[in-house]
């Protein structure tokens, strides 16, 4: 279709107008926007509408002429079948670098703690003189006891409204990867709520210090979060 000239009468004396067409093949379906009819169009107007159908007209071509559409293809198959032969060998060289990157890391930890031991057992004996975070002091808590090293948390049982409680909780580490020479045993005393756990108290002591240790039995005062002083008492082997 062809836009049909107005009267020169309608333009000005200086401005410009055009008039054009749009040729498809025979298979790609008429698209949008409609050409308009019996006017010239401006600059501006000319502009959004080569642009809108050209758009437009590549989307069709794509999408619905079939012609046209394995041309597109094409070009996209090649590409995808290139990158699918390529990358794959990348993949397997990376991970045949990383198998050889985690023996070594092993062989290394391996080799660290050679002569070490390679787990550490703690017996949380008993606690003694606890009270409640809050609620006065004859206010008895539900202490439990939470022992951590490095990333391994492990706690024990919770003894219900009891200010001395007899813990004899058992707890495990391993000692594989763990950096012996800075690494911290944490004991945190918490008082078990319906909606939050308060801690009570906490203290630790130096790894290193304590496999290296002759005396295996150690008496601990917690450094209280609040209130009057507290002590716990722990074993560690």
């Amino acid at each position: 279709p062809a836009g049909q000239p107005v009267p020169r009468a309608a333009l000005a004396a200086d401005e410009r107008a055009y008039r054009v067409a749009f040729f498809s093949r025979a298979a790609v379906r008429p698209y949008g926007p409609p050409l308009p009819h019996g006017v010239l169009l401006r600059p501006r107007e000319l502009r959004d509408l080569l642009l809108t159908k050209l758009i437009n007209g590549v989307v069709t071509a794509m999408t619905v002429s079939p012609p046209m559409s394995r041309l597109f293809q094409r070009p996209r198959g090649a590409t995808i079948n290139e990158l699918a032969s390529k990358y794959p060998r990348e993949s397997d060289r990376k991970m045949k670098e990383r198998e050889k990157q985690q023996a070594a890391e092993r062989k290394k930890l391996r080799e660290t703690h050679e002569g070490l031991p390679r787990q550490l057992v703690v017996l949380v004996k008993a606690a003694r003189a606890l009270a409640a975070p809050s609620g006065g002091d004859t206010a008895l808590p539900s202490p439990y006891c939470s022992v951590q090293l490095q990333e391994q948390v492990q706690k024990t049982g919770v003894h219900k409204k009891s200010a001395a409680p007899a813990f004899n909780a058992e707890v495990r580490f391993d000692l594989v990867g763990v950096e012996v020479d800075f690494a911290t045993v944490k004991f945190c005393v918490f008082d078990k709520g319906f909606m939050k756990d308060e801690l009570i108290g906490s203290c630790q002591f130096s790894l290193n210090e304590a496999l290296r240790a002759t005396k295996t039995d150690h008496i601990l005062p917690l450094q209280h979060a609040a209130g009057a002083a507290r002590a716990a008492a722990a074993a560690a082997a």
